[in-house]
């Protein structure tokens, strides 16, 4: 398969498709290693952060708890730890470079939905436009641009954008 590499993610030519490279070794289970093993992840664009929440979420914890670098880790953050056995399966993913349908016509109207959520771990956005994902200006004036009367709540097992505070395991 041909494989471009740009930003630190890959581009699979023949799928057309963004993929990562994940190489998490076996190491012991120190400060040290779990800062290496979710810092190896480089994720620009946020397509994996979802995943990769879980391990930033433990370091925290261990910088917190004021773990030195080279000292084991409590049993509890051992098991949390269990996310480096599914971080393989992060080679597996394949998101599509471009949602634009086959048959994609003229577009007669636009309409943007967007998704926001946010816990004590992190915050995200999503966008969907009706008939294509794209990503969207994050940078955009909410004030200029949206009225709050158009705002609803969206319970966080429907929210799209859950995961992207939460943390999600594959």
């Amino acid at each position: 398969m041909s494989i471009e590499r740009t930003l630190g993610v890959e581009w699979c030519i023949e799928v057309d498709a963004f993929q990562f490279r994940i190489n998490p070794g076996d190491k012991p289970i120190t400060k040290r290693d779990i800062s290496s093993t979710v810092s190896s992840i480089f994720d620009p664009i946020g397509m994996a952060f979802p995943f990769i929440l879980i391990g930033k979420r433990i370091l925290q914890n261990l910088f917190q708890d004021g773990v030195d670098w080279d000292d084991h880790i409590s049993d509890n953050l051992k098991q949390q730890w269990r996310w480096r056995n599914d971080l393989i399966q992060l080679k597996e993913l394949r998101i599509p470079r471009c949602y634009k349908p086959d048959r994609f016509r003229k577009v007669k109207s636009v309409e943007l939905h967007r998704f926001s959520d946010a816990s004590q771990d992190g915050y995200g956005q999503c966008s969907y436009l009706r008939l294509e994902l794209t990503a969207a200006v994050v940078s955009a004036t909410i004030k200029d641009r949206t009225s709050p009367v158009n705002w609803k709540y969206i319970d966080s097992a429907q929210n799209p954008a859950n995961a992207a505070s939460c943390g999600l395991l594959c």
